[in-house]
């Protein structure tokens, strides 16, 4: 990211961010997993979005560079498509490895679940990306791998000592990683708060 802005340093996103540099702080209190890499793609939608509107306003301009700025703007959106269709397939991979993750891990706690109880459906273990050239996904059903977790006496007992009372309390904290608006027994992590902050930057941009 610095490479693109070298200002957007890690430290400017910080809620202690030292202004020793003479760049303000871009911390906010209210979205505080924003970073570097949201700050720009967000700043740059934003011009962009100031852009056209002002251009399209302008009679002359839209008879002719009208076209073509729909034009950019559709292709902008599959863009946005495509990256939020590998972050989801990222999501389902990341998931994988955080169920079996430790629970006591500070920055990307999991359920310490053995990947033996994590149920694959018969046959392939994986299947292709939607997008071409991309890797495989695991195939895998959350809420039949939280009911064995739970059935199993020493998974359930360490995960009722980390404050889960049944099955769909799992499922829920699988299923909404990350996602400040939620409240599960185990917290997540700064890692799962990030991870899911960017979807969600990439989702409002196909949604503008």
């Amino acid at each position: 990211m610095e490479k693109l802005d070298p200002s957007l340093t890690g430290d400017r996103f910080a809620p202690d961010s030292s202004t020793d540099t003479g760049l303000e702080s871009l911390y906010d209190p209210d979205d505080p997993h924003r970073g570097p890499y949201i700050y720009f793609i967000e700043k740059i939608e934003k011009h962009f979005q100031s852009y056209r509107g002002r251009r399209l306003g302008d009679e002359d301009f839209r008879a002719r560079h009208g076209k073509k700025v729909w034009d950019n703007h559709r292709l902008g959106k599959e863009i946005a498509k495509t990256i939020l269709t590998l972050r989801h397939e990222s999501q389902l991979l990341y998931i994988y490895n955080q169920i079996q993750n430790d629970p006591d891990d500070e920055v990307s706690p999991g359920l310490g679940i053995p990947e033996r109880m994590i149920a694959v459906p018969r046959g392939p273990s994986s299947r292709p990306s939607w997008v071409d050239g991309s890797v495989f996904v695991p195939a895998y059903s959350v809420r039949e791998t939280m009911s064995r977790a739970w059935e199993d006496n020493g998974t359930r007992e360490k995960l009722e000592a980390k404050g889960f009372t049944d099955v769909e309390e799992l499922v829920t904290w699988v299923e909404k990683m990350g996602d400040p608006a939620v409240t599960t027994p185990l917290k997540w992590g700064p890692s799962q708060m990030k991870h899911f902050r960017i979807t969600k930057t990439w989702r409002e941009e196909i949604e503008a």
